[in-house]
């Protein structure tokens, strides 16, 4: 479960990176930021990125529900 320390982290870190979607780095560019002190909020923010890599998907495949 996410504490707000992690989340705090998590947003800290996208706002520093200077992005407007989690989709603007890799996860793999993620991590490397997180590199030096991957604690709970990087992983927060890796499995935000999924869920948001994950919709994304699923609307554009057609697989999701078009409103």
């Amino acid at each position: 479960m996410a504490t707000p320390k992690y989340v705090s982290e998590a947003v800290h870190r996208a706002r520093a990176a200077g992005v407007t979607s989690l989709l603007d780095h890799s996860a793999a560019e993620w991590r490397g930021m997180f590199r030096s002190r991957v604690r709970c909020g990087g992983i927060f923010l890796l499995d935000a990125r999924e869920a948001v890599e994950t919709l994304r998907d699923g609307m554009a495949g057609g697989r999701g529900t078009r409103l």
